[in-house]
């Protein structure tokens, strides 16, 4: 089953924030990719805000989702900077695709 991760990045100047927009899936396998762009965002923006935005992720794994924050965590207390915020849905969605395959409709 094959699950893309997609990021749209959005800098605002005059707030002082980084914001990525993460869509389609975040899992354990997927998260990696995105620390790199973290890490650049915070590049870019070292003591304003960097925004990980997951809320219109269409599925989110919890395992990728602690790794992802796990590793962050590692670099911002070897970094100064603010944290990196995630904003992330109340209940984390679901793969639609696993659905599908387990009630026969998705080959």
């Amino acid at each position: 089953m094959l699950h893309t991760v997609s990021v749209t990045v959005r800098v605002d100047i005059d707030q002082g924030v980084v914001q990525l927009a993460i869509t389609e899936c975040l899992t354990a396998e997927s998260h990696h990719c995105l620390i790199p762009l973290i890490l650049r965002a915070r590049g870019i923006n070292p003591f304003g805000m960097v925004l990980v935005d997951l809320t219109a992720a269409r599925h989110i794994e919890e395992a990728g989702l602690t790794s992802l924050r796990s590793a962050i965590e590692i670099v911002e207390h070897e970094e100064p900077g603010q944290p990196v915020r995630f904003l992330t849905p109340e209940v984390l969605p679901p793969c639609l695709m696993a659905d599908a395959v387990a009630g026969g409709e998705h080959r």
